[in-house]
């Protein structure tokens, strides 16, 4: 056996490839979490806010100090960044996943028929529609570019190619007339109902419990529509210019497979988007337990099991009063009156009889709005609205 053929044979004996092996794809979600962090730590330590800064200010020199003085329109930008970051991942996956369907020679079929799910999940052409310009549009649309809502790389791009039939003049006339509506309503809540005022300042003292309990759930109110009026905004304005996006709370968790998995990831992700704060951490995971009960019941007391007794409904609406005060409560502590006035409020509650009456009170007024919620689910099955699986 000649040399080469020997170094040829100790190259074929080293054993197969280890570079797609769970082994190495452990050691790259390594690299994937500790070089960032490695990063993170060090431009920590080199911001201005660090309380070592100014011992090394002065060997930093001015250079192009001067420039910060112009924060531009948004000076915040760097906040909002996030939703940028969310659609770099979408251009990025949805290529991915197109250059594997290119692989596969996977049919793409694309006609102005597709449906939502389609313009999701078809791939494009990876050499003509995933190029730097095409990137740069979907990033920076501006009607999407502060608050979303969110809409796929794929799904933005086939809207351009074959715009989508759910818009039309009626919706969206119809949409800006609910947007000035919900204006107004935060106008009057604001200028009459100064519960934001006493939360801040902690002005319950001597409160009975229904006072107390109307000052967190007007709390949570203003709270909802602070959110909805710039979400519905530019939601209005994307559909104006012809792109269809889904309103930025839809039902997206509920009756999928991994409903019970979902849930603490998005919660978790949701905590974090906001800040990294073991508050609202806290928040995101109470809000994920409290929804355990309800999960645990469905499956016990379940719908195909249960569903035809006449009393199936009215035992699903004790157990959602039970689950909407827990979420109240924990959204409470996270966003509104903070913990001590929870603790206040609870204490009222049922440290008193005038209390334990005003709680059966709020449980019979919810079990009746549960009641009508099933019966709008209800017109939505009847219907064939897909909205009622959700």
């Amino acid at each position: 056996m000649s040399v080469d053929d020997k170094e040829k044979s100790k190259l074929l004996n080293h054993g197969p490839s280890r570079w797609f092996t769970k082994e190495f794809y452990f050691y790259y979600a390594c690299f994937c979490i500790v070089v960032p962090y490695m990063f993170k730590v060090t431009y920590n330590l080199s911001q201005s806010d660090h309380p070592n800064y100014p011992q090394y200010k002065a060997l930093l020199g001015p250079s192009y100090e001067w420039l910060d003085e112009f924060e531009g329109f948004q000076a915040r930008w760097h906040i909002l960044f996030n939703f940028a970051m969310l659609r770099l991942i979408s251009f990025n996956l949805d290529f991915y996943w197109a250059c594997q369907s290119a692989d596969n020679k996977e049919s793409h079929g694309h006609s102005d028929t597709m449906t939502d799910k389609e313009r999701i999940q078809l791939p494009w052409n990876i050499e003509s529609d995933y190029n730097y310009l095409d990137c740069l549009a979907y990033v920076m649309y501006t009607p999407l570019l502060l608050c979303g809502p969110i809409i796929t790389y794929n799904d933005f791009i086939s809207q351009f190619k074959f715009p989508s039939k759910n818009i039309n003049r009626r919706l969206i006339i119809t949409y800006a007339v609910r947007l000035a509506i919900t204006i107004f309503i935060m106008e009057l809540t604001l200028h009459f109902l100064h519960v934001v005022a006493i939360s801040k300042a902690k002005a319950w003292e001597g409160n009975s419990p229904l006072e107390l309990s109307m000052v967190g759930y007007f709390n949570l109110v203003i709270i909802w529509m602070k959110l909805l009026i710039p979400w519905r905004f530019f939601r209005l304005w994307s559909l104006a210019d012809g792109i269809w996006v889904e309103e930025n709370m839809v039902r997206c968790m509920s009756g999928t497979k991994y409903f019970a998995y979902n849930m603490w990831l998005v919660f978790t992700f949701v905590a974090l988007w906001h800040d990294i704060e073991l508050k609202l951490l806290a928040w995101g995971w109470l809000i994920s337990l409290f929804l355990l009960p309800e999960i645990i019941a469905s499956k016990v007391f379940s719908e195909k099991k249960y569903g035809d007794k006449p009393y199936y409904r009215f035992v699903c609406g004790l157990g959602a009063v039970g689950n909407i005060l827990m979420m109240m409560i924990a959204n409470l502590v996270g966003f509104s009156v903070g913990l001590d006035g929870v603790k206040e409020m609870l204490t009222k509650i049922f440290g008193t009889a005038n209390g334990l009456s005003f709680l059966l009170s709020v449980s019979f007024c919810l079990f009746v709005a549960v009641q009508i919620m099933f019966e709008i689910r209800e017109t939505e099955k009847r219907r064939g609205d897909p909205k009622w699986k959700m």
